[in-house]
């Protein structure tokens, strides 16, 4: 932005300058002079040249600002983007997630359906990390984002909430549909073997506890969270692998 104000800054003084030539060239017409209405032409075929040059400098430097600006706007983007992503799974971060939440919790809810939530965790996840190593530990996260992004259809949202906890937002679900889908990801996981190559032992399998809920009148953000964490944490009491509704 600099270098263009400071070409149309030269352009615009060059302007003037050729105002100034154009107004003597002018005023020289009118004496019928040829000496001096020579001299006036020669001047402004430069003074022309010149401007010319500026004027086509100034656009070749607003073409360059223009795409400077572009590919500036791209990378902002990007890295808004990158942002609310989680760096070990690739899926959305509890930041995103709660951007995602506040857009969603403003919008209708159509009469037939409702937006609703599964939170999800890992069952006994201190015990892998204990026995296997948090290489493993974090690869079995990484597994477990990955069956997560391959489950959610277009409009749902997969999150990783934090350590090993886990989000899906479904917009505009039923919940039986939501049900269904926290109970095919059960199955899933418990079927998920990552392999312990460091230590050269077992694979390691996990189960997950899911907590399912669906918006209701008056609900905020910490609400909606807290009413599915609160199936989630039944799930945990009452035996882990499985779900529960709030």
């Amino acid at each position: 932005m600099a270098r263009l104000v400071d070409k149309a800054s030269l352009t615009g003084q060059r302007a003037d300058a050729f105002g100034v030539q154009l107004a003597e060239l002018s005023a020289t017409l009118a004496t019928n002079d040829a000496a001096a209405l020579s001299v006036a032409i020669e001047k402004t075929a430069q003074g022309t040249a010149e401007m010319t040059s500026s004027a086509l400098s100034l656009e070749q430097e607003a073409v360059a600002s223009r795409r400077e600006i572009e590919s500036l706007r791209s990378q902002l983007t990007r890295a808004c983007n990158e942002a609310l992503l989680d760096t070990l799974t690739g899926i959305l971060n509890r930041r995103g997630l709660d951007l995602r939440l506040n857009a969603l919790l403003a919008e209708k809810v159509g009469s037939e359906t409702s937006h609703c939530l599964i939170m999800l965790d890992i069952d006994h996840f201190k015990r892998v990390n204990d026995t296997h190593g948090h290489v493993v530990g974090d690869r079995v996260i990484q597994a477990l984002g990955k069956v997560l992004k391959g489950s959610v259809q277009p409009g749902q949202v997969a999150a990783r909430y934090g350590g090993e906890e886990f989000a899906i937002l479904m917009p505009n679900s039923s919940v039986e549909d939501s049900m269904r889908v926290a109970a095919a990801l059960r199955t899933r996981v418990k079927a998920l073997s990552v392999e312990d190559r460091r230590r050269g032992g077992p694979s390691v399998s996990v189960t997950i506890s899911l907590g399912v809920t669906a918006l209701r009148s008056g609900d905020d953000v910490s609400r909606f969270i807290a009413r599915a964490d609160g199936a989630l944490y039944a799930s945990k009491q009452n035996g882990r692998d499985r779900v529960s509704f709030a």
